[in-house]
């Protein structure tokens, strides 16, 4: 029984640590695109002037 515990702990911290990554990744992307798409209004709005 005990040992059933800890395992489900361990599952559960796998878990967590997996979707963490998946956020911090997903996050990252989201990140790069918004910049990106900033740079690229901001320099096409500059060219416009």
């Amino acid at each position: 029984m005990c040992l059933l515990r800890s395992f489900g702990e361990v599952l559960v911290l796998m878990i967590k640590a997996c979707l963490g990554n998946i956020f911090l990744m997903v996050l990252r992307l989201v990140l790069r695109d918004w910049i990106w798409t900033m740079l690229m209004s901001s320099i096409v709005i500059a060219h416009s002037y």
